[in-house]
């Protein structure tokens, strides 16, 4: 057993320092910005929907190419990202922004997602370092990624996204480091084979839940920002509302307790119900501080309770039992969430279509209430799972 990663970066460490910064530009700011610049509310619609459909395909593509196609996808996920930065440079117009872009980041996330957690959990039990310490110091790093991602998109202005493509491209050049290698002579499969267990089904439904409540209040985010602002105004929020949620958590540390899970698992989700509630207020009042609040309060909740926990609950429900080597499936917990997140895109495009015909075109405030409303029945469900899940988890 080799020590925890502690003092200086490794190799790989310093890969996704990169790759994170690179994905934090791009994805989270703007992917999403050129896409509203180009065509509007309905250019970030199509944007999210080709993203979202991408990654769901790339993802269960990636893990059934077996464990060597999975982390050579992995390894080479940079390159895409380094197409996706310079696409709107070379060229220029709508298509490039709200189709091509997305198709890249898409297919992005789902090659180096659907494997990441695989490799990261290979390389802790190498190492021996608590579940709880590992999943700190991964979201240690987003944090980290994000806010200096935001601060790069301000600084830099056009030349954001070919900064972003630099990075990625160093990432790629950053080998594997030893750790790294020995994890990837084991197995990365660490999730398991058995759908139908009871444990499967609901780390399904909690995961899958979870993935579509980020993904409404996320976008919501994106789609009011950008409505009452500009791409400054996104990422300043971005920055803001990451580094408050992880403040949060920290400031909650000493006071959780891995027996405490599941109470705060339901702690997170009633703060997220009155927060998305919140945020409706300020939609409908078209009021920027009220709507701004209730995403922030979100974050706290999502970042600061909800994602560690996330990883660790449903990454326990869905983990391979006993010996996984040749057993288990590849990345299975991300593709999950990936597939609801591709249904319900999927879902809310036909409904737009079927009432663009019936009717006339949704409005942005029939569109984010909507949504808003089905987040929150996304949360009561998480709430409602929890009972089972946790009596799963102690059994």
């Amino acid at each position: 057993m080799l020590p925890p990663d502690k003092g200086t970066l490794s190799s790989e460490q310093l890969r996704r320092l990169a790759v994170r910064l690179a994905t934090s530009v791009l994805v989270f700011i703007v992917g999403p910005a050129g896409a509203w610049d180009a065509r509007g509310l309905n250019g970030l619609l199509s944007y999210i929907l080709i993203y979202t459909i991408l990654r769901f395909v790339i993802a269960e593509f990636s893990s059934k190419s077996g464990e060597k196609g999975a982390v050579r996808n992995y390894r080479f996920s940079p390159l895409i990202l380094v197409l996706a930065g310079l696409t709107p440079q070379i060229l220029p117009g709508w298509e490039s922004q709200v189709v091509l872009v997305p198709i890249l980041l898409g297919s992005y996330e789902g090659a180096y997602w659907s494997t990441f957690h695989g490799i990261r959990e290979a390389r802790r039990r190498i190492t021996g370092q608590p579940r709880k310490d590992d999943i700190d110091r991964f979201q240690k790093w987003e944090v980290g990624a994000t806010c200096s991602a935001a601060v790069l998109v301000m600084l830099a202005g056009d030349y954001a996204a070919p900064t972003a493509a630099i990075l990625a491209i160093v990432a790629w050049i950053i080998p594997f480091d030893p750790i790294t290698k020995q994890a990837l002579e084991s197995s990365i499969a660490v999730s398991t084979s058995d759908f139908n267990s009871e444990k499967a089904i609901f780390g399904n439904l909690t995961t899958g839940a979870y993935g579509m409540m980020l993904l409404i209040i996320t976008n919501s985010m994106r789609i009011f920002s950008l409505h009452v602002g500009d791409i400054d105004t996104l990422a300043w929020i971005v920055a803001i509302s990451t580094l408050a949620g992880y403040l949060f958590k920290k400031w909650r540390e000493d006071e959780e307790k891995e027996s405490m899970d599941n109470q705060n698992w339901v702690l997170g989700h009633k703060v997220v119900l009155m927060a998305i509630i919140v945020m409706l207020a300020g939609h409908a009042f078209v009021s920027i501080y009220l709507f701004f609040i209730g995403y922030i309060v979100s974050t706290f909740a999502s970042a600061g309770i909800l994602r560690p926990l996330e990883i660790a609950i449903a990454g326990r429900l869905l983990e391979a039992e006993g010996d996984i080597t040749g057993e288990g499936t590849i990345g299975l917990r991300e593709r999950l969430k990936f597939t609801a997140q591709a249904k319900l895109v999927s879902v809310f495009s036909i409904a737009w279509i079927i009432l663009s015909e019936i009717r006339s075109e949704p409005t942005m405030e029939l569109i984010m209430s909507s949504a808003l409303v089905f987040a929150a029945i996304c949360a009561m469900a998480n709430i409602d799972f929890s009972r089972k899940t946790s009596r799963l988890l102690e059994g």
